[in-house]
């Protein structure tokens, strides 16, 4: 069923740029839990062992905090996606880490779901990325790109990682979104909707005692109207059995109203309805700008990435190819690749979505996502293309922040976000300016099996038969 309402006003958003600015707030923010209090976690990887604070001496694990959040009454409650395929564990660690924070959780007071609710004739995750705090009817809510996990963990200028927060990669962009008032209490019914379902979560696993607290009614503390929106898949949830895939729609819509830029940061960029609407989009004068990885990160699956990252820009490119503008990231210096994990847009400064779907038919139809789509209350002055406009803050102040970092200089030079472009590289690929680079797909490129683009990118449109 669609969230009543579609939209909720009076919010307070603020974006949380890498992953050093939001582990940080996120600590801050469960020091000040106590009894009868509630911490939700939905996500796709949660590491038990990596810590808030890094660089902090002395500092806890997350399981560390969390245990000690449940000595004090807190109640303590994850969500973990379950991988499908526990063997792969033994030759990527990183699959066994849900298993281990779950164990943790549960050995120390709190409750840990593997969930494994998903469509099963398609390859699909829970990637919803949230942490909901709730202190009676107060409650926060973070949603987002960045995981819980070993490699997020980064700071804006992507240098001087020590090798123990590194990851698979020496630097990692992205991207998470703080919200507070009644959008955080639907993305807190969204966490409550998933843990009571009855269903099943696993084969051997019986579903786990429900949320019986009543839904928070979230405080008025700011001016954003903020729209919660999902995609789940259809045939799998008792509480939505035609699926729901209002991000898709969101952004859809986003792209087709758009009259001066689009701006999005996305991993993929793969086939999906967002592509011919960013071809109309380019065609019609509106300057399409995607941020993205430089290469897949799964082995075996690059030149197939390639393939539909290439197939994908040319669609776009048929447009009007003066109109598209692709970069990825790289350290200064000609320095090591900036793995780019963020998925967000912004539209002529009006409008971000900001959240764990990435450009690609998994993420619209059979993955489970969830983000946010902020229009600001506030109005701030604003050029386009030399002209004078009212613009909202949220998106403006956003867009800044992520332009400033790429590029390496003050809002002042990147207030106009037309004129701006020119601050960008151009030319050649490879081509860089501070952490921008100009973007070409790498060789080699395949032809796709269809079982192979069944596996990177199913697209579910109708919902099973009972």
């Amino acid at each position: 069923m669609p969230r009543t309402p579609h939209f909720t006003s009076g919010n307070a958003a603020e974006a949380l740029i890498d992953g050093a600015a939001y582990f940080g707030h996120l600590a801050g923010q469960l020091e000040q839990l106590g009894q009868g209090d509630e911490v939700h976690l939905a996500g796709w990887r949660i590491t038990p062992d990596q810590s808030l604070r890094p660089l902090v001496p002395g500092a806890p694990t997350l399981s560390a905090q969390l245990s000690h959040l449940s000595a004090r009454g807190v109640r303590v409650r994850a969500l973990l996606w379950r991988f499908p395929f526990p063997p792969a564990g033994w030759v990527l660690p990183r699959f066994r880490d849900n298993v281990r924070f779950a164990r943790q959780i549960r050995a120390r007071g709190g409750e840990a779901v593997l969930d494994g609710r998903l469509r099963r004739d398609v390859p699909s995750s829970h990637h919803q990325k949230a942490v909901v705090l709730r202190s009676a009817n107060d409650v926060s809510a973070y949603v987002g790109g960045i995981d819980l996990c070993r490699g997020r963990w980064d700071t804006p200028d992507h240098t001087g990682r020590r090798a123990d927060l590194r990851g698979d990669f020496q630097a990692w962009h992205d991207v998470a979104c703080l919200v507070r008032g009644k959008a955080a209490a639907q993305v807190w019914e969204n966490f409550t909707e998933r843990w009571n379902d009855r269903t099943r979560p696993g084969r051997f696993d019986a579903p786990p005692p429900p949320v019986q607290t009543p839904r928070p009614k979230g405080l008025c503390c700011g001016q954003q109207h903020v729209q919660v929106l999902r995609t789940l898949a259809p045939g799998v949830y008792p509480f939505a059995p035609q699926g729901e895939q209002s991000v898709r729609l969101a952004y859809e819509r986003a792209i087709e109203r758009a009259e001066h830029y689009i701006y999005l940061e996305d991993q993929m960029v793969w086939p999906c309805s967002l592509i011919d609407r960013l071809r109309a989009a380019a065609g019609r004068g509106v300057q399409v700008m995607l941020v993205m990885t430089r290469a897949y990160e799964v082995p075996g699956l690059l030149a197939f990435h390639n393939t539909l990252r290439r197939r994908t820009l040319e669609r776009v490119r048929g447009g009007n190819p003066a109109n598209l503008h692709t970069f990825h990231l790289r350290q200064a210096a000609r320095g090591s690749v900036i793995y780019l994990h963020s998925k967000l847009m912004v539209v002529d400064d009006c409008l971000a979505i900001i959240g764990s779907a990435n450009v690609n038919w998994r993420s619209a139809t059979t993955d489970s996502e969830l983000a946010l789509s902020i229009v600001d209350g506030e109005r701030v002055a604003g050029q386009m293309n030399g002209q004078p406009m009212e613009v909202a803050r949220f998106a403006k102040t956003l867009r800044l922040a992520l332009w400033s970092e790429h590029l390496g200089l003050d809002h002042e030079v990147l207030d106009d976000p037309i004129q701006a472009l020119a601050a960008w590289p151009c030319g050649r690929p490879g081509t860089q300016r501070h952490h921008a680079v100009v973007h070409r797909v790498p060789y080699p490129r395949l032809p796709v099996p269809h079982w192979i683009a069944h596996l990177m990118n199913p697209h579910v449109v109708a919902a099973r038969r009972p």
